[in-house]
């Protein structure tokens, strides 16, 4: 069984909840591990945060104006801006401003918090001095850095986060786009300080493709993170299942110590499409079912987060064209005609569960010498689910990942299987009646999609698990004291 995992023992302090901890390991059969080499191997980070959620709303600033409401009622928090240089300045000292001032307006009047992409030319060298001008925009240092620094300062007031970012191209070779890792840290470097003229607080932030461990080693090595915050990570695998992303965050955050570095790790770019067939754009591969686009959304928030991403930006609310069979245009939680998709309610879902929460169980009271009440009630809960399977090697593949809220809060836990095939049905079913839990608490259950659930059930599909501290009423003198009935 994976999840709740055992460096949360040293983090939470005390021996109560260390013995705790154990209790929930040996209930579930997982194999306990010293929090110091995880963290060596950059498998787990060294503390958590609580787990931020945006939505990617598209590139043309036009629409993304009118999608910010319908971001901010999903619970998104933050919403990345894109200012392509080419469409901000088409012209040398010309700028669009009319068409970015109402989309950054628009974030902050419904409460999201806007995020600044500033995109290079994906086409164009890198930029040099003293370059002619002979088409527009043109390869010039001096040109490229005017922008940014005309860009930071006007939307200052609203953006405090830039993300510098120059994609790949698509027929780029692996072992020849590695070498081009070393100017990228200078374009890098030059960009960050020009950023940070305009704007001595903001927090500049890489964007770089998770797989290409190549490229990042020859980046980082040259200095491309040096006055930056954090990396921003591209990790799409679709059609593949999420499985396995903890893994690449991890694998990232071990080359980045290795090296002397700590950044802090988001995710963006990140969806399922749900076309039809093999895409006819590249890559051509499959899409998937709008059901499995809708549990893959949940199930690749939680394992995210347990990697210790701070915050993921989910690609993307609307889709961007109206062809069934191109990847590009099916990403989005809502299809063209205004029609949602499954996603989109798994998304308002997965905010209103976990947004805000910090993965791992809840730190215990300073008041108390006891562990928190709803963490007893999931070791029982636990055990039981480990005696139901006892015997079956299904048991491994159960993913059970705790999310505490503020101290007192209650503990959501999201569960489900992550076998590879998935099994065909549900291999466990618990209900409330067979579960002898401690006094003060009582559980919700609901599906992906929110619906309530009347007991657990454990299956491919992720299910939240709702752990709530209620007070314990005390009986008239000479009666037992009031046990909370589960609702």
């Amino acid at each position: 069984m994976t999840g709740v995992p055992n460096a949360l023992a040293k983090r939470r302090g005390g021996a109560v909840m260390v013995g705790l901890i154990v209790m929930l390991a040996l209930a579930v059969g997982l194999a306990t591990c010293p929090a110091g080499p995880a963290r060596a191997q950059g498998v787990l980070p060294a503390q958590w945060r609580p787990l931020t959620l945006g939505l990617h709303t598209g590139p043309d600033p036009l629409r993304i104006d009118a999608y910010m409401p319908v971001a901010a009622a999903l619970g998104a928090a933050v919403v990345p801006i894109e200012f392509p240089w080419e469409r901000v300045e088409p012209a040398p000292d010309q700028f669009a401003w009319q068409d970015y001032d109402p989309a950054v307006r628009r974030a902050r009047t419904h409460g999201l918090v806007p995020i600044g992409v500033l995109v290079y030319p994906a086409g164009l060298p890198f930029p040099e001095d003293g370059v002619v001008r002979s088409a527009w925009p043109v390869a010039g240092r001096g040109d490229w850095l005017y922008f940014v620094e005309r860009v930071v300062a006007r939307y200052a007031w609203a953006i405090r986060d830039w993300v510098v970012v120059r994609d790949d191209p698509e027929d780029a070779d692996p072992l020849l786009w590695a070498s081009e890792a070393a100017a990228y840290a200078r374009f890098l470097q030059d960009t960050a300080a020009a950023i940070r003229r305009a704007q001595p607080e903001a927090r500049v932030r890489v964007a770089a493709n998770a797989a290409d461990l190549r490229w990042l080693e020859v980046f980082i090595r040259e200095g491309g993170l040096e006055g930056t915050a954090g990396l921003v990570l591209d990790v799409n695998r679709w059609p593949a299942p999420p499985e396995g992303l903890q893994v690449v965050i991890g694998e990232v955050r071990a080359l980045a110590l290795s090296l002397g570095h700590d950044p802090e790790l988001w995710v963006w770019r990140l969806g399922y499409p749900t076309h039809a067939g093999v895409s006819q754009s590249a890559p051509h591969r499959t899409g998937v079912t709008e059901e499995q686009q809708a549990q893959y959304l949940v199930r690749s928030h939680v394992l995210l987060a347990h990697a210790g991403v701070e915050l993921i930006l989910w690609h993307e609310l609307m889709d961007s064209g109206w062809e069934p069979d191109v990847a590009g245009s099916n990403f989005g939680l809502w299809r063209r005609d205004g029609q949602a998709k499954p996603a989109a309610v798994a998304y308002r879902t997965l905010a209103s569960r976990l947004g805000g929460r910090t993965y791992g169980l809840p730190q215990p009271s300073p008041s108390l010498d006891t562990d928190d009440v709803t963490v007893e009630a999931l070791a029982v809960v636990l055990a039981a689910l480990r005696e139901r399977l006892s015997g079956s090697p299904i048991l491994l593949s159960v993913a059970v990942h705790p999310f505490a809220g503020a101290p007192g809060d209650s503990l959501v836990v999201v569960i489900w299987v992550g076998a590879n095939p998935p099994p065909a049905a549900p291999v466990a079913a618990i209900s409330r009646d067979e579960l002898a839990l401690p006094r003060g608490v009582r559980f919700k259950v609901s599906d992906w999609s929110g619906a309530p659930m009347g007991q657990l059930v454990v299956g491919p599909e992720p299910v939240y698990l709702e752990i709530i501290p209620v007070p314990v009423v005390q009986s008239p003198p000479g009666g037992p004291d009031a046990v909370m009935m589960l609702e």
